[in-house]
């Protein structure tokens, strides 16, 4: 029922954003966050989060307690067993700068690299879609020292997080149903709030796996009792599919966790981000890329051991690929025109590069083995800007990339560096705007003008250098 102090037409936004009552998968993170921060700018908190329990339908068990924020490196760092520092937080960033056709520019960075931990955590609660820790009363998230106010962030954008309170504090939501709950005795977690995004994934979870396997060796194989990893229900096949692909021949033991659900573990193994990922940008405006203290260094260094990995793998047992793929060495890495951030020509784009014998890849079509098959079995990739471009970084040494995307490239000057520190030679062409959208730039389509794309091509289809690409 619509309380008095909320309009109707905003009321009725709040319901059409709800879940409905037959609903197969949960309400998205984005609508659950406009949900709970329009209650809250109409009602007093104790009624936000009632009418709050009623639109989402699973509200039975609901109470908000107010909780400090703290630091998941710092927690890790004090009380942590089997402590490992992975990089140790000293030394300056920069990045190289790209050959760029068309209108944009990178910008650089400069900072430092951020301090990455892992270890055992005692009593810790983990949260499906949620980038919190429940540790000693405090929710641990990776943030350190300025950079959770470096950049403009929505907290309730976590599904654990009802608003925030100020800078040290949040109204956490208690759930105190019983369904809901599970225990475990130890976990590595792999959860996370952009789990279901491929290029997150890449950059987050997947690095988190190949860094505790580094560290706990056996202890993921059943010889020496499996350590159960918890992940996300509702993520695409492909990254359940990476871990096992990692996982070689060992039979890890993989646990979903279903939206809403949170596992309290007596013994967690926990790794930091190579990076700071804030959750949610409420703009990129003006984004600084150098406020996440991108650790390029420390993040290729698992990307060439995987790369090399899988070049090892495919060597003795190379996969089946679909029809047209692995018959070209050129690929057309592409992103499907009706999502956002979309090439307004794209069909022209798609046509020139045929003609040129590159072959259409749509990643999401094909399983994780399939793609780095692809990727693999290729010496020159055109790649649109996206998810889908982050598999790159675990491309072959030697390859070279040609990058499409719309002029704003806050976000490239962490990828160009790092597929630079891998062996890969990455340009970019960028094209004009055609959509921009405000809020977030990064969404917006653009359009690639045929000179550029002439130009761009006459250096990617070019002879390789002498002992390179």
């Amino acid at each position: 029922m619509r309380p008095d102090q909320v309009p109707e037409a905003v009321w009725a936004r709040l319901v059409k954003r709800a879940p409905p009552p037959d609903a197969a998968k949960p309400i998205s993170l984005i609508a659950a966050m406009q949900i709970k921060t329009e209650l809250c700018a109409h009602l007093p908190e104790d009624q936000a989060l009632s009418c709050y329990a009623e639109l989402m339908r699973d509200g039975t068990g609901l109470s908000l307690r107010r909780l400090p924020l703290g630091s998941l490196g710092a927690a890790l760092e004090e009380a942590a067993e089997g402590l490992t520092i992975a990089h140790d937080g000293q030394g300056d960033l920069h990045n190289r700068t790209p050959v760029i056709y068309g209108p944009a520019s990178v910008p650089e960075i400069r900072n430092r690299a951020r301090r990455i931990r892992s270890g055992w955590l005692r009593q810790a609660t983990v949260f499906a879609r949620s980038a919190m820790v429940l540790h000693q009363g405090r929710l641990l998230f990776d943030a350190q020292e300025d950079e959770a106010s470096a950049l403009p962030v929505e907290m309730a954008f976590d599904p654990v997080i009802f608003r925030r309170c100020g800078p040290g504090e949040v109204m956490f939501l208690e759930d105190d149903a019983a369904e809901r709950a599970h225990r475990i005795p130890e976990a590595l977690s792999l959860l996370g709030i952009n789990t279901v995004s491929f290029g997150h994934w890449m950059m987050e979870q997947l690095p988190q796996f190949l860094a505790a396997r580094a560290r706990l060796g056996d202890r993921l194989a059943p010889g020496a009792g499996p350590l159960p990893i918890l992940i996300d229900q509702h993520m695409p096949r492909q990254h359940r599919q990476s871990l096992r692909f990692f996982a070689g021949d060992r039979a890890i033991e993989l646990v979903e966790i279903p939206r809403g659900h949170r596992v309290h573990v007596d013994r967690l193994y926990a790794v930091q981000n190579w990076f700071y990922a804030p959750h949610l940008l409420t703009t990129d405006q003006g984004l600084d890329i150098a406020a996440i203290h991108p650790t390029i260094e420390a993040l290729t260094v698992l990307c060439r051991a995987g790369s090399a990995e899988i070049a090892a793998r495919f060597a003795a047992a190379p996969p089946a690929l679909p029809a047209g793929l692995g018959q070209s060495r050129r690929l057309f890495w592409a992103r499907k025109p009706e999502r956002h951030r979309a090439i307004d020509n794209w069909e022209e784009v798609a046509g020139w590069l045929t003609e040129r014998g590159y072959v259409t890849c749509f990643p999401e079509e094909l399983s994780f083995a399939e793609q780095m098959a692809a990727i693999h079995g290729a010496d020159r990739i055109v790649v649109q800007n996206g998810s889908g471009s982050l598999g790159l970084l675990l491309a072959a040494a030697g390859t070279r990339l040609l990058y499409l995307s719309h002029p704003d490239m806050s976000r490239l000057a962490m990828q160009i560096e790092a597929h630079a520190q891998t062996g890969v030679e990455m340009r970019v062409l960028a094209g004009a705007f055609s959509k921009r959208t405000d809020r977030w730039v990064d969404q917006s389509n653009y359009r690639i003008a045929a000179a550029d794309f002439d130009t761009a091509l006459g250096w990617l289809d070019g002879p390789a250098k002498e002992g390179g690409s």
